[in-house]
Order: C-alpha cells, then structure tokens, then sequence
C-alpha cells in the first residue's frame, strides 16, 4: 500500500507543467524592455524611444503614454502603481 501511495505521489511531481503564453498585439514597434502590473488588469509596459504604454484590461489592448521630451530615451524598467502612477 505504502508503495501505490508513493507511486501516486510521484506522478503529480512529474507532470509536465507548461506555461501558456498568449501573444498581445501592443500597436507599437518599438522594442519593449520593461513591464510590471499593479493588479490582474493595470499593465504598464516601457521601451525605446520614449514608448510607455498602459493597459487597463489585462493587456487586451494598450494605450500610448507621452513622455514630455522622451522621444530619444531608452526606458528599461517601470514600476506599476496603479491606473494613474508608474514610475
């Protein structure tokens, strides 16, 4: 019996886990670098030339943010606070 139950166990552990990654079109072509969400549905994405885009509904689709004077920047990084905030 000890040995079915072990058996058992061991199966779980061995499953084949695999990610699903979904393509989402961000309606840019600059390359992003940075990305961070604040909830299941606030996303925040950074890039070259100055690009920070924003979604709202989990990446479904995604919004352009301007930058003042950034046009020439390479954001690598960006921390999502909420709706409003990143930094």
């Amino acid at each position: 019996m000890r040995i079915a139950i072990t058996f058992a166990a061991l199966q779980f552990l061995v499953l084949p886990v695999s990610a699903q990654w979904v393509i989402q079109p961000s309606g840019t072509t600059a390359r992003l670098r940075g990305v961070s969400a604040s909830d299941g549905q606030v996303v925040w994405a950074s890039g070259t030339g100055g690009t920070v885009l924003r979604s709202v509904d989990g990446g479904a689709t995604w919004n352009r943010r301007i930058v003042p004077d950034a046009n020439h920047l390479d954001f690598r990084d960006i921390e999502a606070f909420g709706t409003r905030t990143a930094y």
